[in-house]
């Protein structure tokens, strides 16, 4: 059975541009046991993940959360 989540994190359209681009690559690879979609949407990006187990759901969600949360930061350190 496929697991699924469809995450929202609301942004400001700059914000999610820079996320949505940076974190595309890693979205196209493929894997054995996940696939993952990442969209700007207005007012921010939506994460798709589809995975064979809650393991690697699991495993994906936490990975691109913490990926994007490194890229606000950033993004917001750079700002100032």
């Amino acid at each position: 059975m496929i697991r699924s989540a469809r995450i929202f994190i609301p942004m400001a359209s700059s914000k999610a541009r820079i996320i949505t681009r940076s974190l595309e690559p890693e979205s196209e690879v493929p894997s054995f046991r996940t696939m993952v979609g990442i969209t700007e949407v207005q007012d921010g990006v939506e994460l798709l993940i589809e995975a064979e187990d809650t393991a690697a759901l699991r495993a994906a969600s936490n990975s691109y959360l913490r990926w994007m949360e490194m890229l606000i930061r950033t993004i917001e350190t750079k700002e100032g």
